[in-house]
């Protein structure tokens, strides 16, 4: 007998289920992001180091309950001691401001020395993916072998890396955040190289989006998944995806009007220039008309009227 985090239970063979003995004994805060389809650590990780679709997803996830609205709430506090107070404000700017959080940004608040690595770029060299075989998500790994001039750093448990390399048996991987380091063999699990650019960021962020996509059309769902959706930026061959995903969405009442109440004039223009996303012109006509709160302004313009003869 099994149940998922939408609350839907049923029957599995034993056969085809592969047991985490460690993925459900971790503290609240992580069992209520998982049920979200958020990788929380790894989620935290990344947006430490200031990029800006992990920051709007973090920013987005306001409303966990009870510890676990503590311990989101204490993260978001801190990472103005790990993020520039620009970044925050770009990041923050995605929600309208009756929604932005606790956050200040100061001016005191440390900038990332350098620029962060590309990480398409990483993948275009690397010869795979990878992550560590203890996938405990509240677990993590110290990396202490690194190049010269770099420092050590943890791997969190599900998170994806690059292999770039090899050296005396173990791997020279590479995070999303840039570090570099080696790592035995033995730990490293190799998965699918990641195709497209979306189909890569979303895993390096702690996203399982197709967990999230289920979130969105559970009867179950929760408003936290729902604004979690609504601030992903996703690019390249899997924004049409996205796009057909978040049409689904809206097509319920509190979805639209949580876009409108509680996100930027900004992100709302982000969010139908996804919907119109390789779209032929009578269908992005449909959607303009489906959903004229979300397309106020952006009317088809109207045929001509014919010229009295």
């Amino acid at each position: 007998m099994v149940e998922d985090g939408c609350e839907h239970k049923g029957r599995i063979p034993r056969r085809f289920v592969h047991k985490f003995p460690s993925a459900f004994s971790t503290n609240e805060m992580n069992s209520c992001a998982e049920s979200r389809g958020v990788y929380y650590d790894v989620l935290l990780k990344v947006a430490q180091s200031g990029y800006l679709p992990a920051l709007r997803a973090l920013f987005a996830l306001r409303d966990f309950d009870g510890a676990a609205a503590e311990a989101h709430s204490y993260c978001v506090d801190e990472i103005g001691k790990f993020v520039s107070a620009r970044q925050i404000s770009e990041a923050q700017g995605s929600f309208s401001s009756a929604y932005r959080g606790s956050v200040k940004p100061s001016k005191s608040s440390g900038v990332r020395r350098g620029k962060r690595t590309d990480f398409s770029q990483v993948l275009a060299k690397a010869s795979a993916c990878a992550r560590l075989v203890d996938e405990n998500t509240s677990g993590s790994m110290l990396v202490a072998r690194v190049p010269t001039g770099q420092k050590p750093f943890q791997l969190k448990g599900v998170e994806y890396f690059a292999i770039t390399g090899e050296k005396d048996g173990d791997y020279l991987i590479e995070d999303a955040v840039g570090n570099q380091g080696y790592v035995a063999k033995d730990f490293v699990e190799t998965v699918p190289k990641p195709t497209t650019e979306s189909a890569m960021l979303l895993p390096l962020m702690g996203l399982h989006y197709l967990r999230v996509v289920k979130g969105t059309q559970s009867e179950h769902d929760s408003p936290d998944t729902r604004r979690l959706m609504l601030s992903l930026d996703l690019t390249g061959q899997s924004g049409a995806e996205h796009a057909r995903n978040l049409e689904r969405m809206l097509d319920h009442d509190d979805a639209r009007s949580l876009l409108l109440k509680e996100f930027s004039p900004a992100r709302v223009k982000a969010v139908r220039a996804m919907l119109l996303q390789g779209r032929a012109e009578n269908d992005k006509a449909e959607l303009i008309r489906k959903y004229p709160l979300i397309f106020r302004g952006d009317a088809p313009p109207k045929s001509a009227a014919k010229k009295k003869s």
